[in-house]
């Protein structure tokens, strides 16, 4: 017989410690958003690149939070005026006129 909050093998079981319960609408910990609540943030908090001038250009569309409480950017684009030119078969980079 083991003690409550240890294995049978009496060592202390933290398994669950720390960890939220994703699609509560809460975000704890290791949660960047829940269900609809993604820390009041958009497209637009994620930098897409950098224009010319080298200020940032930003995304636009609409987040969402994915089934793992993670941010799904698939929704979110481009600004106009910017591209992503292939610098190589995996690697691309964002221009913005």
């Amino acid at each position: 017989m083991h003690s409550p909050g240890t294995n049978p093998s009496c060592q202390w079981d933290v398994s669950l410690c720390g960890r939220g319960v994703c699609g509560d609408g809460k975000i704890e910990v290791l949660e960047a958003c829940d269900g609809p609540n993604l820390k009041g943030l958009t497209c637009g908090n994620f930098a897409f690149g950098y224009t010319l001038l080298g200020t940032p250009a930003y995304m636009i569309g609409t987040l969402r939070c994915d089934g793992g409480c993670a941010f799904d950017t698939s929704g979110c684009r481009p600004p106009p005026g910017c591209y992503l030119i292939a610098l190589g078969s995996r690697l691309m980079q964002p221009i913005c006129y």
